[in-house]
């Protein structure tokens, strides 16, 4: 795959060289492949259950797969992927507290659950709240 050089302004006149997005699953897998076992640890380290961890890979490998036309093929797959490996971390476990919240638990125990303070729970719940009634009303549906 070629690579073609472009003009770039930043404070003047400046070369940069652009990267072309990888643009055949072929290429996609080959790149990711060698990365997977970094991916698996991270996901171990963050979740330290093996099975949510091969959930998290598995979910993470989706999310770039469905995105692959934003990597930029010569640019840092592992950082890429870590990258959305982290942010789908981080997404579920928030989801998590919204869900426990709804769930009818008090906040002191989801605090507890979650290992955060019962302020966060409460935080969480009330944008979450918010943004379904958002939607809601979005859609037509009194909130």
């Amino acid at each position: 795959m070629s690579k073609t050089i472009r003009l770039v302004y930043v404070d003047g006149p400046a070369l940069a060289l652009y990267l072309s997005p990888v643009r055949t699953k072929a290429s996609f897998t080959a790149t990711i492949s060698a990365l997977m076992p970094a991916l698996a640890r991270a996901a171990l380290s963050l979740t330290k259950d093996p099975t949510k961890a091969d959930d998290l890979v598995q979910d993470t490998l989706v999310r770039a797969w469905r995105h692959r036309e934003t990597f930029i093929e010569g640019s840092a797959p592992k950082a890429w992927l870590l990258t959305i490996l982290r942010n789908t971390f981080i997404n579920e476990w928030h989801r998590a507290a919204t869900v426990l919240a709804t769930e009818g638990m008090p906040y002191s125990e989801i605090a507890e659950e979650l290992d955060i303070p019962v302020s966060t729970v409460m935080s969480r719940v009330h944008r979450g709240r918010s943004f379904v009634r958002s939607q809601l009303v979005g859609v037509g549906v009194a909130a």
